[in-house]
């Protein structure tokens, strides 16, 4: 998603810089776009970066949270807003998207303990006066909602391929219980009482399939 962002819409800079150390796997991105009172709404963002008068840069405040590798990212693309929403002419408008270093000072990333078995750590990150320049600007200044979802969109399509993936292995594993667990001389798959929830989920999960290839 990361790498998608810079090669449609980053600088030849920019482009030069990262995409080839990302392609040979040296470099390692995470996204920063949630926020505690925001969650997946991304038009609430109030992560604001500010532009500092006469000197063509910019000061970066806010708070991310369950950003997916924060703390062993070497860079990260954060969603912010340069026009705070209430001042925009139209929600949609007023975000920018900020390349930066996670070692830059004005920036503490603390771990979330969220209390269940997950493949990915997740973080919450906090950005206090982070200076940004016109080098980690991804595309327009106040233009950056058209292109981000440019890369979100297609990133829920491979998440939505991942969940059904792991609803087939789930029902399959299920299945194979069911065949192998013995009660009374039969299987317990043989009971209404498992074939009704495991084909329920198998239907569930066909029409989870097809709406996701649709999509995509």
């Amino acid at each position: 998603m990361s790498m998608s962002l810079i090669s449609d819409h980053g600088t030849e800079e920019q482009k030069q810089a990262y995409l080839p150390g990302a392609c040979r796997g040296d470099i390692r991105f995470c996204f920063a776009v949630t926020e505690a009172d925001a969650g997946t709404n991304t038009i609430n963002v109030t992560s604001l970066t500010r532009s500092v008068k006469d000197k063509g840069r910019y000061v970066l405040n806010g708070r991310k949270t369950f950003i997916t590798d924060a703390e062993c990212a070497e860079y990260m693309i954060v969603v912010t807003r340069s026009t705070p929403l209430k001042e925009a002419q139209r929600k949609t408008d007023g975000f920018t998207l900020v390349l930066i270093d996670t070692k830059v000072a004005g920036i503490e990333v603390h771990p979330i303990d969220i209390s269940i078995e997950v493949p990915e750590d997740k973080y919450t990150v906090f950005f206090d006066d982070v200076d940004v320049g016109p080098e980690n600007i991804i595309g327009e200044v106040d233009r950056g909602f058209e292109i981000l979802f440019e890369s979100l969109n297609p990133e829920r399509i491979i998440i939505s391929a991942v969940c059904c993936g792991l609803g087939r292995y789930a029902l399959n594993r299920a299945v194979e219980y069911a065949n192998e667990r013995v009660v009374f001389n039969g299987p317990i798959g043989a009971y209404q009482a498992l074939q009704h929830p495991l084909a329920r989920g198998k239907t569930e999960i066909e029409m989870a399939s097809l709406m996701m290839r649709k999509a995509a």
